[in-house]
């Protein structure tokens, strides 16, 4: 079987109906990297007009590591103690979760595949400490 290195998005993700991106940045005086309000309308890539179904503030890691650690690191330290209150108290946030996406080839051989990461205890105690929900999506993709 070939181990080879996965593809990982780490992100936070704030939701909810209420939610003013705007008001989530001036609080934790951070930018979003996507950011949406209820309602809001865009044009997707293929000029289709798509309508915003909740708000959205998200921050999503921005190194290249393929080390879980690193990424889950990057957002933690980023949010920090900025938030006077814990982020599902912000106003108009209804959930808050880390998104961790991981995508690997599938083998040649059998069309198998996997993969394995880790959260250190340090991991686990930044996430609680941010007071947020993990989530977890595995693809394991043909080539």
């Amino acid at each position: 079987m070939n181990q080879k290195n996965p593809n990982l998005e780490v992100a936070l993700y704030l939701r909810g109906d209420d939610l003013d991106p705007a008001q989530v940045s001036r609080l934790l005086g951070l930018e979003p990297t996507k950011s949406q309000r209820k309602g809001e309308e865009r044009l997707t890539s293929t000029n289709r007009k798509v309508t915003a179904k909740l708000g959205l503030w998200a921050l999503v890691a921005e190194s290249k590591s393929n080390d879980l650690s690193v990424l889950i690191d990057e957002l933690t330290s980023k949010i920090g103690d900025r938030a006077a209150t814990p982020l599902l108290s912000i106003p108009g946030v209804q959930e808050a979760f880390l998104d961790v996406f991981i995508a690997i080839d599938a083998d040649r051989d059998d069309g198998g595949g996997t993969c394995e990461f880790q959260l250190s205890a340090e991991d686990l105690n930044s996430l609680k400490r941010a007071g947020v929900a993990t989530r977890f999506t595995v693809a394991v993709v043909k080539s």
